[in-house]
């Protein structure tokens, strides 16, 4: 069953995409999955980060959004930087829980 909402993409999807390549990062757009899954798969050093994309900060979660995330965590973020720093926090504490 096609999903009609899941090829909605916000305006900042390719800036932010372009922005994580510049990093280093491998970058996979999903968000034509649909269904709560994340715009993107994320992977650096054999790392994979499940990242969202909103418009802004205010951009709120849809319900599959939020069904999908309780089960998987998921970075949620609206700019590189917000993205970057919660990859960051991410490592952080689970080199902590090793």
């Amino acid at each position: 069953m096609p999903n009609k909402f899941a090829k909605r993409v916000d305006n900042n999807h390719t800036q932010i995409t372009k922005e994580l390549r510049e990093c280093r990062y491998n970058v996979y757009s999903t968000h034509f999955v649909g269904h709560g899954f994340p715009d993107l798969i994320v992977n650096k050093s054999g790392k994979n980060y499940l990242v969202e994309i909103k418009k802004d900060e205010k951009a709120e979660l849809t319900e599959s959004e939020i069904t999908f995330n309780s089960a998987f965590f998921v970075i949620v973020g609206h700019s590189i930087e917000t993205i970057l720093l919660d990859i960051l926090i991410y490592d952080y504490f689970i080199g902590l829980a090793k």
